[in-house]
Order: C-alpha cells, then sequence, then structure tokens
C-alpha cells in the first residue's frame, strides 16, 4: 500500500514539474517575441534630427498657408484655394530642407516630377555645371538671353512670388530660346551644384561634352515639340 502511494506522489510530482517547464518555456518565448516587436530606442542625435525635420515641415506649410491667404477689402483675412498653387505639397528631403512644390500658373510647357525628361534635363543641368556651359540666377538668365546665344532655359515653377520670374517668358519667346519648367527650385540648385535653391537656369550649347551635346540636343527637340502642341492646343 505504501509503495504504491509512494509511487503515485513521484508521478504527480514529476507531471507538475513538466508542466511547469512548459510555462516557464511558453513565457520565455512570449517575453522573446515582444522583445522582437518593441522598437528601437531613438538615440539623442536621432531625436535631435527628427525634431529637425519636423520643425522644417512645419515652417514649410505655415509658408504654404499664409500663401493661400488674402486680405479682402474689409480688412478681413481669408483662405481661398488659390489657382496658382495646383497641387501644392511641402516637399521635405534628407537634409531636412522643405519646401512648399506647387505649379504655378503660367508654367508650360511643364516637366512633371520623377518623369524620365525631368531627370535627364537636371541631369543636362549638373553636365552643363561641370564644364561652365550654364548661368543660373534671374538676373544672370536674362543677361545671357538678351545676347542671344544659343541654348536652353530651365525654370522653377514653384517660385513665388511669381512677378519675380513671370517676365521671362515673354523674353525667352522673343529671343526664340527655348525652354521648360521644372518642379522644384531645389532640386534645380542641387543640380547647379548649390545649397541654394535656384529659379532659372540657362544652359549654353556651346562648351558642352561630346555626351552632354548629344543629350541637348534631344531635349532641345523634345521642348520645341512640347511648345508646338501648346500652340496648337491653344
Amino acid at each position: 500500500f505504501f509503495s504504491v502511494s509512494i509511487m503515485d506522489d513521484e508521478a504527480a510530482r514529476l507531471k507538475a514539474e513538466r508542466k511547469a517547464e512548459k510555462k516557464r518555456k511558453r513565457e520565455e518565448e512570449a517575453a522573446k517575441a515582444g522583445a522582437a516587436e518593441a522598437p528601437a530606442e531613438e538615440t539623442e542625435e536621432e531625436a535631435k534630427k527628427r525634431r529637425k525635420l519636423e520643425k522644417a515641415a512645419r515652417k514649410a506649410q505655415k509658408e504654404m498657408e499664409k500663401m493661400q491667404k488674402i486680405v479682402t477689402a474689409e480688412g478681413k483675412e481669408e483662405s481661398i484655394p488659390n489657382p496658382l498653387l495646383s497641387g501644392a505639397k511641402v516637399e521635405t528631403y534628407q537634409n531636412g530642407f522643405s519646401e512648399v512644390q506647387f505649379i504655378a500658373a503660367i508654367a508650360k510647357p511643364f516637366s512633371p516630377p520623377g518623369e524620365k525628361l525631368t531627370k535627364k534635363i537636371l541631369q543636362l543641368v549638373n553636365e552643363a555645371y561641370k564644364t561652365k556651359s550654364i548661368v543660373n540666377g534671374i538676373k544672370l538668365v536674362r543677361k545671357a538671353v538678351s545676347k542671344g546665344t544659343p541654348s536652353i532655359c530651365v525654370l522653377a515653377a514653384n517660385v513665388a512670388p511669381l512677378d519675380i520670374i513671370s517676365h521671362l517668358p515673354g523674353l525667352l519667346e522673343d529671343h526664340k530660346c527655348p525652354y521648360i519648367w521644372v518642379p522644384s527650385r531645389y532640386e534645380l540648385g542641387l543640380a547647379c551644384m548649390q545649397k541654394r535653391a535656384v529659379s532659372a537656369v540657362v544652359i549654353k550649347e556651346d562648351g558642352l561634352s561630346e555626351s552632354a551635346a548629344a543629350t541637348y540636343q534631344k531635349v532641345r527637340k523634345i521642348i520645341k515639340e512640347m511648345h508646338k502642341q501648346l500652340l496648337v492646343g491653344a
């Protein structure tokens, strides 16, 4: 009788131990899974960079909201849908710079962001910069165009106020200089190897490398065709 009782107690003890071991393993696995899913702690440098980006984005957002407001005759400030801010959005770059991107009403012909033509134009601007076959800045562009040098002009579609650049299309047409609009002043500045935004660029045909000259001719032909389509559409 006593031997049977001792055997039963031993079996119960072993069963309880196995059950406790299984429970402990489940808890360990659950703890590991929770640790894997938990987000990594943000370092001080990452937090500083995040705050900087958030601040730049807020600043750009305020700038966009300010541009969308007008003052009525009664002196009240009202928000209206501004036709000059077609598709307006705040774009924040990896270095923390933010800008408002929109398409000005006069930005025709326009090469959309991400398009193959836009990339090719910005690449051509960069190649022209390397061989010093470029003029950037509205005043210098105006002087270069007035000289009648064979060239093409690249304009940023998100220049504000628009009066800064609105006179250039007429001047370019008078001197038969093909021109096209691209989405971003900042990206145009980067193509010119500058940290600041650039509103207008003239790419001169003289001095370009062989490959850049071939790209120049292709881009020039495409721009002229786009201008013809605008005239037909009008």
